[in-house]
């Protein structure tokens, strides 16, 4: 798998939705399903000709597109991250975070787990709480794995991403916040 830029799935699942036409927009939400990330509305509100555009939109874009109960269900193998030269300081306020990189840091590392960079990306979607501790759990069940004698996923990159997105929310919502203040 080639490293990709930082990219927040949110972003990328949304710029697909962004040019519909018509009078409501359609809601993006993280899926309740656990096997994908985002479920989309659109068939609820738009024809066949438009969902299959959507659809095919997604697919070049890396998504797996399936659709249940009239909602889009959104997967995607989320690519290796290239994170150049990881600032620490980009994860400062997340100790168990820090921590768990610390952990992959120090250790050999095996094949990356799509499942758990599925999870880290759920975790990372609710926020920094879920991210904080997806890490600690993380953390415990990856220790217990080299206790075991088995190698590490190659986790790292991804881990750096997700800090590198949170603190992009976290910078956007403070600017808004400031907008709206003045």
């Amino acid at each position: 798998m080639s490293a990709a830029k930082i990219e927040d799935p949110r972003d990328t699942a949304w710029a697909v939705l962004r040019d519909l036409p018509g009078k409501r927009r359609p809601r993006l939400l993280r899926s309740r399903q656990e096997d994908y990330l985002f479920a989309t509305d659109v068939p609820l509100f738009h024809g066949e000709e438009v969902i299959r555009e959507k659809v095919v939109e997604y697919q070049a874009l890396g998504w797996t597109v399936d659709m249940s109960g009239g909602w889009l269900l959104l997967k995607s193998l989320w690519r290796r991250p290239e994170v150049p030269e990881f600032d620490p300081g980009d994860a400062v306020f997340l100790t168990e975070t820090q921590s768990l990189m610390q952990l992959l840091a120090r250790h050999p590392l095996g094949e990356a787990d799509m499942r758990l960079n599925h999870t880290l990306y759920r975790a990372l979607d609710e926020g920094k709480e879920a991210l904080e501790a997806w890490s600690l759990d993380t953390h415990i069940s990856l220790a217990e794995r080299l206790r075991t004698g088995e190698a590490l996923p190659d986790l790292l990159p991804w881990v750096q991403g997700a800090c590198l997105i949170l603190k992009k929310r976290q910078q956007t919502a403070s600017n808004m916040r400031k907008e709206v203040c003045l």
